[in-house]
């Protein structure tokens, strides 16, 4: 019950991230905003964004606005050989692009494993000592 309450919470941490960014970049207000932003809002309107949200059907620059909006970085482990090409097999992939990587540099890191083709992710708990 508790992991539901969480998801909800946020969903509207998302949805009010981005109407706050959908409203600077329209005015002009935000000078040095992520470039993601820009492509972002070109392809889609927030209500597309946040249907997307609720159908967890996110692409990649979906799922970047979450990372931002929660201020962390996401890393996916793909262990599935699903569409995967054999010449160059990439099993670590970050979700943030090389363009915006010296933006959110500071960020704390969530791993996640992806087994299957069904995009169930599972997440990838380590510590530092």
């Amino acid at each position: 019950m508790m992991e539901c309450y969480c998801i909800e919470a946020i969903r509207l941490l998302v949805l009010l991230w981005i109407v706050h960014c959908f409203e600077k970049t329209e005015t002009g207000q935000w000078q040095n905003c992520p470039t993601f932003y820009a492509e972002l809002f070109g392809n889609s309107n927030p209500r597309q964004i946040m249907q997307n949200f609720h159908k967890s059907q996110l692409n990649n620059t979906e799922m970047m606005l979450v990372t931002d909006t929660l201020r962390i970085r996401l890393e996916l482990l793909d262990c599935s050989c699903y569409d995967r090409n054999i010449e160059q097999p990439e099993l670590s992939r970050s979700l943030v692009p090389q363009s915006t990587e010296r933006e959110i540099i500071s960020r704390p890191i969530l791993t996640f494993l992806k087994f299957n083709r069904h995009n169930f992710l599972y997440p990838l708990y380590y510590s530092l000592k």
